[in-house]
C-alpha cells in the first residue's frame, strides 16, 4: 500500500527519519498558527508522526504496526467476485440496478447481487455498444485538482463515494483518494488489499456505498468498512 498526504497543490515531502520528520511537522504547524499550514506548504509523509492512512474502518489512523494486521485483513475480507461477465468495460445505475456491460454481454444485478443476462436490446439508456463493447454516456467526473495530480499516468475511471472519498483507476493501479479538511489523501489498493485483478477502468458508487469495479476477467464488489 502506498500512504502519502497531499496540500491541494499536490506537493509531499517524504522523510525517512521519524524524528527529525515529526520536528518538521511541528514547526510548520506552530508558523502557521492554525494547525494546518498554509495552502502551498510542502508537509511532511503522514508515516513521520508514526500514523499512516489506511482504509481501515472509517478510514481512521492506526499506529504502523497495525497496518497490515488490521486494516488489510479488512479489506481482503470485504470483497465480492464474480467472473461470469468475463472483462467488463462499463458499470451503470439505472432505476435502482447496476447493470454489468461485459465480453460476454450485458448484465443486471439482481438479489445478492447475482448478475442475470439481459438482452443488448434492453439495456437501459446510457448504456450502448460500440465496436464490440459496452459503453457508458456517463458525463466523466469533474476531479479537485489535487485528486486529478494523483493520476499523472492517465485516469481511465473514476467515482465519487462523497464528497470527501473518490476511487479511481490510474494507469493500472486502483486508489482511493479521502480529503479531512483541506488535505486529500491516497491509498493504493491492490492484491495485498484483497484487489482479484487488473482494473479494466469501470467503476461505479452505489448508494450503499459499496465500489463496483470492472476487471480483465470479471467484477469486484468491495463492501464499505464497518462503521466503529
Amino acid at each position: 500500500m502506498t500512504f502519502l498526504r497531499r496540500l491541494p497543490a499536490g506537493a509531499r515531502i517524504g522523510l525517512p527519519v521519524i524524528g527529525f520528520g515529526a520536528l518538521v511537522l511541528v514547526l510548520v504547524l506552530a508558523a502557521n498558527g492554525s494547525g494546518f499550514p498554509a495552502a502551498g506548504t510542502p508537509i511532511v509523509d503522514i508515516a513521520a508522526t508514526n500514523a499512516v492512512r489506511t482504509l481501515d474502518a472509517a478510514n481512521a489512523l492506526l499506529p504502523i504496526p497495525a497496518v497490515t494486521a488490521t486494516a488489510q485483513a479488512r479489506l481482503r475480507a470485504a470483497w465480492t467476485v464474480d467472473s461470469t461477465p468475463g472483462r467488463v468495460d462499463a458499470l451503470l445505475l439505472a432505476g435502482g440496478t447496476v447493470y454489468v456491460g461485459g465480453a460476454a454481454g450485458l448484465f443486471a444485478a439482481g438479489a445478492g447481487d447475482v448478475l442475470q443476462a439481459v438482452p443488448p436490446e434492453s439495456a437501459p439508456e446510457g448504456l450502448s455498444q460500440a465496436e464490440g463493447r459496452w459503453v457508458s454516456a456517463a458525463a466523466p467526473m469533474t476531479l479537485p485538482d489535487p485528486v486529478a495530480a494523483m493520476c499523472p499516468d492517465g485516469l481511465r475511471g473514476a467515482a465519487a463515494a462523497g464528497e470527501a472519498s473518490i476511487w479511481l483507476v490510474c494507469g493500472d493501479d486502483l486508489l482511493h483518494a479521502t480529503r479531512e479538511r483541506r488535505f486529500w489523501f491516497q491509498a493504493a489498493v491492490g492484491p495485498d488489499e484483497g484487489l482479484p485483478g487488473a482494473p479494466s477502468g469501470a467503476l461505479l458508487v452505489d448508494p450503499a456505498g459499496r465500489v463496483w469495479i470492472g476487471l480483465a476477467d470479471g467484477l469486484a464488489i468491495l463492501a464499505p468498512p464497518p462503521e466503529v
